[in-house]
């Protein structure tokens, strides 16, 4: 059992009042829990920027998780593995025959961005290779363009859904692109959308219903869904967006509903991306999180996962060139942030761990991530220890809200016990 003390209480509380006097951060919460509840649950604001009616954020709040739906996805498809509905060795085209390797094309590399040349592929993409982000499959592949704002913001076909998304990344080229040959390396990008496709298809029910079944019922998430139900809506955190004017004076104002990111509407909703697609309650990713350290301390009372597949989301997954790609990543994140980078990164089955202590933070072995619109989580096996910073504003990667987030983190370590 870990245990806060009053003076870290009293530290953590001085930081999130730091965090709420701040005007570019909006409403936000943060959470800690260990394995057995949370021991710390601290926000401020209100769910619609400035509207007392819309009620005060609670842990109750539901926000667009973006990329913190990753690590439930890769649960989800471990899930399956465990129960024999997918393997780690099954080749994609074995549910989605688009992946098929004839139907695979790498770019060269070097060649120009405005004119990229692609090679066909050569090798079997398999399931591993999504679960490990090493599939190939990348946001950003030339001709430059958005890719990830063009096919997440697309309307959803009513027949064949899944197949007309994949040729959204198709695009007008000869066959579905791919930054290298799978297995290769590392790339941020549409594997953990196309990992809920596939246990769709292998399951023979929607990912929604899958992940009920699996993960949200289990663990009592009565306020998670790929869909924005009524229920949900009533509780959402409102969208915020950062202006800066010509003078360089930021203002945080409420996001133009007039500009599509995603398909909110429920009615439309006919894929479930694994990558974006979760709105959830502070409340049940703290639970969703505890779960895991449950997990890990073998004190969970309906484990969703037994301990060989467990493992897999805390065990580094990349080869060496993959793990000089992450590491890449997240330096040019942490740089835009305007922070060094802590630590050695790797990829795991489900989420970006550590590879050595930071300085009165987080231990070797946690995983991490975050979402677009400024949410983040990590997980500390070795304390016991999960954390959440929620809030629900655009551009991501705020710099107020990263500098926050690790004074928090200070606070919390300094004040355990």
């Amino acid at each position: 059992m870990v245990r806060l003390t009053q003076a870290g209480k009293q530290a953590l509380d001085a930081v999130v009042a730091k965090l709420a006097a701040d005007p570019e951060v909006g409403t936000f919460i943060f959470g800690v829990t260990d394995a057995d509840g949370e021991i710390y649950v601290k926000g401020d604001g209100y769910n619609v920027l400035g509207d007392s009616n819309s009620g005060e954020v609670s842990l109750d709040s539901v926000f667009w998780i973006c990329s913190q739906t990753k690590m439930i996805t890769h649960v989800a498809a471990l899930i399956a593995v465990q129960h024999g509905v997918i393997s780690f060795s099954d080749p994609v085209s074995k549910y989605l025959p688009q992946f098929a390797t004839e139907n695979l094309i790498v770019l060269v590399p070097g060649s120009p961005k405005d004119k990229p040349e692609y090679t066909p592929a050569k090798t079997t993409m398999t399931v591993q290779h999504l679960f490990n982000f090493t599939s190939g499959l990348s946001y950003t592949m030339p001709p430059a363009r958005d890719r990830q704002i063009t096919e997440y913001t697309a309307e959803h076909a009513e027949v064949n859904s899944i197949e007309k998304f994949i040729n959204l990344i198709k695009g007008d080229l000869a066959g579905v692109p791919l930054n290298f040959e799978p297995g290769t390396d590392f790339v941020y990008g549409w594997s953990s959308d196309i990992l809920g496709f596939l246990v769709e298809k292998a399951s023979g029910i929607s990912f929604e219903e899958f992940c009920k079944r699996n993960i949200f019922d289990p663990l009592r998430m009565n306020s998670t869904s790929f869909y924005q139900t009524p229920n949900l809506r009533s509780k959402r955190v409102a969208l915020n967006y950062l202006q800066i004017d010509e003078s360089g004076k930021k203002q945080l104002g409420l996001h133009d509903p007039n500009i599509r990111l995603f398909e909110t509407d429920p009615k439309k909703v006919r894929l479930h991306l694994g990558g974006v697609g979760l709105y959830a309650s502070a409340k049940d990713y703290l639970a969703f999180l505890r779960h895991i350290l449950q997990l890990k301390a073998g004190t969970a009372p309906n484990p969703i996962l037994n301990s060989e597949y467990l493992a897999k989301v805390f065990e580094p997954a990349l080869p060496p060139s993959g793990q000089k790609s992450i590491q890449r990543l997240l330096a040019m994140v942490e740089a835009a942030l305007g922070n060094g980078v802590e630590g050695m990164w790797q990829w795991t089955a489900s989420n970006a761990v550590t590879m050595k202590d930071k300085e009165e933070r987080r231990k070797k072995g946690s995983i991490a991530w975050s979402g677009w619109a400024n949410t983040q989580h990590f997980l500390d096996p070795t304390t016991g220890v999960a954390v959440i910073l929620q809030t629900q504003m655009v551009p991501p990667l705020n710099v107020s809200v990263s500098k926050y987030y690790d004074e928090l983190e200070k606070a919390l370590y300094a004040g355990l016990e």
